[in-house]
């Protein structure tokens, strides 16, 4: 096994460590900005190596970016009118 296929493995775990510290610790830019590299990553990624449907996954990583960042300012403005 390569370096490079252990590297790429451990990507997904190193993203779902960071996510849960940042909503840990409610640092709601890192959550964003940790949610927002993800996607920029995994658009990178299948442009890469995605052959005939490299562009296929931009709109559905957008949408998804998107629905996570109204979602987040949603739960943060619900927050701050509760206390």
């Amino acid at each position: 096994m390569g370096v490079a296929k252990v590297l790429i493995s451990l990507t997904v775990p190193a993203f779902f460590v960071l996510l849960i510290l940042a909503a840990w610790k409610r640092n709601w830019k890192w959550l964003i900005g940790i949610v927002i590299g993800a996607a920029l990553l995994k658009i990178a990624w299948s442009i890469v190596s995605g052959g005939d449907a490299d562009m296929s996954i931009i709109k559905p990583a957008i949408t998804g970016v998107v629905i996570c960042i109204l979602g987040f300012f949603f739960y943060k403005r619900r927050l701050s009118v509760r206390k």
